[in-house]
């Protein structure tokens, strides 16, 4: 038997190591999630219908029929699961901020109570919900307020461990898609005004056009696994 000469061995060797795995690929270039969340149908005309749409090169999740109109209290309440595309593999994902932005019409004694988005992972999350809060933002103390909000909200981990959730761990295409869900509740409240306690006052929060409706924006960080 003849053996294989040396330098094949080694040009053996060489291309047996030459084929790179997921792990040793860099990470996504964008710390935008939802430039790799598979495309979805989910404008189906409820309230709580979800599409994706961009300003510029980012990308925002926005609820067109997501709103308040014209009452004196009042609610947005909206889940939207995110499923990650099939090429994400070798790293891992966490929110750390959210931003929040639409249209907003408070007579003077209408205010925004609260906003809140709440965020889980699947699989690779368990129980854990991440949670992005900020309270008393518009028309507190009677003041009033007609435009365009924007807030950018930083998420708090809902763990004992004190660390963000994350999507899972794919070493493969061919394993499980990860998923993320996103809640986002909004909270329109009225209080009483001097000289003007018994006059209900209205908020107006979101619209259908583009440059009214309800957006969500989520960024964070990848990590290896």
């Amino acid at each position: 038997m003849r053996l294989p000469r040396p330098s094949a061995l080694l040009l053996c060797c060489t291309l047996a190591k030459a084929g790179p795995t997921s792990r040793d690929q860099p990470p996504p270039s964008s710390t935008n999630i939802l430039d790799y969340v598979d495309s979805f149908p989910y404008d189906t005309g409820d309230k709580c219908s979800a599409v994706i749409t961009s300003y510029g090169d980012d990308h925002y999740l926005a609820y067109p029929n997501a709103r308040i109109v014209h009452q004196s209290s009042g609610t947005i309440d909206c889940q939207t699961r995110l499923r990650l595309a099939a090429s994400q593999t070798g790293y891992r994902f966490s929110v750390d901020w959210v931003s929040l932005s639409g249209h907003l019409q408070l007579e003077p004694g209408a205010y925004i109570e609260r906003i809140n988005v709440s965020l889980s992972y699947y699989p690779g999350g368990g129980s854990q919900v991440d949670v992005a809060t900020a309270r008393s933002l518009y028309g507190k103390g009677g003041t009033g307020y007609d435009g365009r909000f924007n807030l950018s909200i930083p998420v708090t981990p809902g763990g004992s461990g004190g660390r963000l959730g994350t999507t899972g761990c794919r070493s493969s295409t061919g394993d499980q898609r990860t998923w993320i869900t996103a809640y986002v509740f909004v909270s329109l409240a009225h209080e009483m005004i001097e000289f003007d306690e018994f006059t209900p006052h209205y908020g107006t929060v979101g619209g259908d056009s583009a440059d009214k409706q309800l957006t969500l924006g989520l960024e964070g960080f990848w990590e290896k696994c």
